[in-house]
């Protein structure tokens, strides 16, 4: 299957992402992983990593590392 040309269109879209506070890397990974659109990889990818930066804030937090914390969204 080719791919949906909506994530190419996306991936034009990387500056705007960055400029929300998404890290690049991340976000060009997860373009690079995607190749459907909607639930199938898109949505369900960006999804799996706000999981992932949730628990990173949540063990920053049982640290006691506020700063890191709030970066990934969990209170300090």
């Amino acid at each position: 299957m080719a791919r949906d040309p909506r994530v190419d269109l996306a991936a034009h879209d990387l500056a705007r992402h960055v400029a929300t506070g998404i890290d690049p890397k991340d976000a060009q990974q997860l373009i690079d992983r995607a190749e459907r659109w909607g639930w199938e990889d898109w949505c369900r990818f960006w999804s799996e990593e706000a999981v992932r930066h949730q628990k990173l804030a949540k063990e920053a937090a049982d640290k006691g590392r506020a700063i890191s914390a709030a970066e990934g969204g969990q209170p300090g």
